[in-house]
């Protein structure tokens, strides 16, 4: 019954991403493509020039597909190689889509562009019918960088090396990516400013996700908070409010095993009372001891 459930929960989670995405194409305008004389290429696309308001759904139309393709595998327990490339592709797709490339647009009917975002859902409503209730539950993994981890860390690719074959995300919270911006104009120590602007850079990367296998960073934004999880949580310490953050992440996120990675002692103690896992970023070796403990989950059982 409970594997029925899920499964019916990701099919409403696959009509309802896709009813958003396509509310947020109809709202969009299919212009003609022009090129310098000599240049080839696609005939229409759509207007980059969005406001704000389409820019922020769309920041949140490519997070929750993004979360939607780990819960996608993380429900089924493997599939073929050739089977997982194809839905792998389809998500791309999707992604590509939202992207606004303009390698896909048949038409200056936006209608007939539509029809193409419904054959990518089709076939993932096709499969998820084929497969009927017979998988199991998988977890992944959600880290929660603080901003003196990101700061430090010269190489994401000790993210990829951490999670190894899991699938994971590293979440951002806004909170720590306006800290680090705060960080790159203060100009009161160079060696640390210079630091929060290569990460920044790397952060904005639009080909971000592009570099890594089996990890995405996604930017989320801060829950409003009502009430502190802990008497002692202070509304007003950057610290404790993350904290309070990743609890409520854990709570969203049920299928995933949410850690920090800092290398503050101050938030990690804290971390304990709040019984939250957390990574020690202070030094490689307290990484690879983080890299033990992530071995060590066991991604079908609950967190």
């Amino acid at each position: 019954m409970e594997q029925l459930k899920k499964k019916d929960n990701l099919e409403a989670d696959l009509l309802r991403l896709e009813k958003q995405i396509i509310s947020f194409f109809k709202g969009l305008n299919v212009e003609n493509t022009s090129f310098p004389e000599g240049i080839v290429g696609p005939k229409f696309n759509y207007s980059n020039n969005l406001s704000k308001r389409k820019e922020k759904i769309r920041s949140k139309l490519i997070f929750d597909l993004k979360k939607l393709e780990l819960e996608f595998f993380n429900l089924y327990s493997k599939f073929p190689d050739t089977l997982e490339r194809e839905i792998q592709d389809c998500f791309a797709l999707l992604l590509g889509r939202l992207a606004l490339r303009p390698d896909w647009i048949l038409q200056k009917d936006n209608r007939k562009n539509l029809d193409i975002i419904r054959d990518d859902f089709k076939f993932l409503y096709n499969l998820v019918d084929s497969l009927g209730s017979n998988f199991e539950m998988n977890h992944y993994l959600l880290i929660v960088p603080d901003v003196d981890t990101l700061i430090n860390i010269e190489d994401f690719h000790v993210f990829e090396r951490l999670v190894g074959k899991n699938l994971a995300i590293v979440a951002i919270m806004k909170s720590v990516m306006d800290d680090i911006h705060d960080v790159s104009q203060m100009y009161l120590d160079e060696e640390t400013t210079a630091k929060a602007q290569r990460v920044l850079e790397r952060l904005n990367d639009a080909n971000l996700n592009e570099s890594y296998n089996n990890l995405t960073f996604s930017f989320v934004e801060d829950f409003k908070l009502k009430a502190m999880p802990a008497r002692w949580l202070d509304f007003h310490n950057d610290e404790d409010v993350l904290l309070a953050d990743i609890l409520e992440l854990s709570k969203s996120y049920s299928s995933a095993f949410v850690v920090l990675m800092s290398s503050n002692i101050d938030i990690q103690n804290k971390a304990e009372l709040l019984k939250i896992p957390f990574l020690d970023a202070s030094s490689r070796e307290s990484l690879h001891l983080g890299l033990d403990i992530v071995k060590d989950i066991d991604f079908t059982d609950s967190p």
